[in-house]
């Protein structure tokens, strides 16, 4: 519900920020734009048409409900739109609408993207009344789905989803790493490993400190090694 939300809003809002009723005021400022710039420019006929009978869609279903919005109906539309169209603008707005601020993907939005997905593929299945009774239908949109997921030429949503497991899992690894050297058994390794290297610095000349790396050289990689692991705000997210 909240990326159906997300989506509306930002569009409603959008077109109110534009001084623009949704539906029936982009129509009017079409056919307003058309009137005014027909030397300049002049919008397909079918465009007209398509936004006048959303108009008319719209307005017959407030006539019902007073809740009712046409964008709330194509959603399961325009999720599968996104999840599938894969030019520069679709991307992003995918991106936009599944990541959150720290980089991460909202479970909740995932989820209801998949769901308009499959419910709007289900729907334009053409079935008998027979095979329609046994779910055939959701089971074409759950293969669609899967076949998305697993598409061998690669996808926004195959991306999004691999980063945020790669985030994920670097987080899990750092937060090992540092409970690993908090722990008394880390504590006493580090100990162990910073004899050699306090002996060198104290009795072989610096000259002749580089002979003695193999001894030195483990506890320079635990240091280095807790350095990498260090958490940032994209782990701490996670």
């Amino acid at each position: 519900v909240k990326a159906r939300q997300q989506m509306m809003a930002n569009f409603e809002e959008q077109l109110r920020s534009e001084g623009v009723d949704v539906v029936s005021g982009v129509t009017n400022v079409m056919e307003t734009l058309s009137k005014r710039n027909r030397e300049f420019f002049k919008l397909p006929t079918y465009m007209l048409y398509v936004s006048r009978a959303f108009s008319v869609l719209e307005g017959i279903g407030l006539s019902v409900d007073e809740n009712y919005s046409i964008l709330q109906e194509c959603y399961p539309y325009m999720a599968k739109r996104l999840m599938t169209d894969d030019s520069p603008r679709s991307r992003k707005a995918l991106r936009d609408m599944l990541v959150t601020n720290e980089g991460l993907i909202a479970s909740d939005k995932l989820i209801e993207f998949s769901s308009g997905f499959t419910n709007y593929t289900a729907s334009t299945v053409s079935l008998s009344s027979e095979s329609e009774k046994e779910g055939e239908g959701m089971k074409v949109a759950q293969m669609a789905l899967i076949d998305l997921l697993l598409d061998k030429k690669g996808n926004v949503m195959q991306e999004l989803l691999l980063e945020g497991a790669a985030n994920i899992t670097d987080s899990l690894i750092r937060d090992s790493i540092e409970r690993a050297y908090q722990s008394p058994t880390g504590q006493l390794v580090q100990t162990a490993l910073r004899v050699p290297k306090s002996v060198v610095q104290a009795l072989v000349p610096e000259s002749l400190q580089v002979l003695t790396l193999p001894f030195t050289l483990p506890y320079d990689l635990s240091k280095v090694l807790l350095k990498l692991s260090e958490k940032d705000d994209l782990d701490n997210a996670s």
